[in-house]
């Protein structure tokens, strides 16, 4: 069983925005069994630091990383991510899908499961994942 946190902006399908940049995080538990919903929770991150700031900016990487890691999550999803990637795989895994919607990239952690959980064990030496 994994915590995964869904990047989106309408709470059905992936952010078209990089991960850092959605407007929201759907975060749901992932068996072999399907997923559990547990909670939207606002990415405050967008609103608190400025659109101006450098793209790949580590404050913003270390807030969106702290708003999550409260939370238990383990792996991020979504379609996009930016430079910040380097910083949050020492965390947490990251997964790219090439669904849009967010229940499709749901099945796909469920029907990877194994492979995910193996490559999230691996610690600050974890690379991201590309699920198509």
């Amino acid at each position: 069983m994994m915590t995964v946190a869904c990047a989106t902006d309408d709470g059905s399908n992936f952010s078209e925005k990089h991960f850092g940049d959605a407007e929201k995080y759907v975060i749901y538990e992932v068996s072999g069994e399907g997923e559990k919903y547990l909670e939207t929770m606002e990415n405050i991150t967008v609103s608190c630091i400025e659109r101006d700031e450098i793209h790949g900016d580590p404050v913003k990487a270390k807030h969106v990383m702290m708003l999550l890691k409260e939370k238990g999550v383990q792996v991020l999803i979504n379609r996009k991510f930016g430079p910040n990637i380097q910083r949050i795989k020492i965390r947490f895994l990251p997964v790219i899908t090439r669904k849009t919607n967010i229940e499709e990239g749901l099945l796909q952690i469920k029907e990877n499961l194994a492979l995910l959980e193996d490559e999230y064990q691996r610690g600050a030496n974890r690379k991201h994942i590309v699920l198509t």
